[in-house]
């Protein structure tokens, strides 16, 4: 990556010095305006649907350069973020269904952090904590948002 960045620094810097248009501008203006174009766009990525729309199209289509990397990104699990919906709720707290049908006890205590919204059975919802012989003792709890690749999985549609 280093050394595509340093070629690309050469061929700009041939074309700045070759080139009227910017020739009497200085090469640090023309660098902080390639860097400010690079980051409106991969801002504008991140904030579309355009991983949603590659990662289907790369499972639709088994395209092998992409699917790859999206595949990698859903095996990947952060340790401790358990996602799933919420079954029952106990009196320590509530029973959560993994998407993959593994059934955890999540014991909320006071210094939890939990979502201002109140949350009710068959809500969509990250747990944070650690998992010992199927209980997490969770110190947030979160409501996810339809279609949350956080954990490698759809969710369904959300209640309206």
């Amino acid at each position: 990556l280093i050394f595509v960045v340093l070629v690309f620094l050469g061929i700009l810097y041939e074309l700045v010095t070759s080139y009227a248009f910017s020739y009497k501008q200085p090469l640090v203006y023309s660098l902080v305006a390639v860097v400010l174009v690079v980051i409106a766009t991969a801002s504008l990525i991140q904030y579309t649907a355009m991983h949603e729309r590659m990662e289907r199209f790369a499972e639709d289509t088994r395209m092998p350069a992409v699917l790859p990397l999206y595949r990698a990104f859903g095996d990947e699990r952060p340790k401790g973020i358990h996602g799933g919906t919420i079954t029952t709720f106990t009196e320590t707290g509530f029973v959560l269904t993994t998407f993959k049908d593994d059934v955890f006890t999540v014991v909320v205590t006071n210094s939890t952090k939990k979502p201002q919204i109140p949350l009710v059975t068959d809500d969509a919802v990250l747990v944070f904590g650690e998992e010992h012989e199927g209980i997490i003792e969770a110190f947030g709890v979160r409501k996810m948002k339809e279609n949350n690749f956080l954990l490698g999985e759809r969710l369904p549609p959300l209640r309206r």
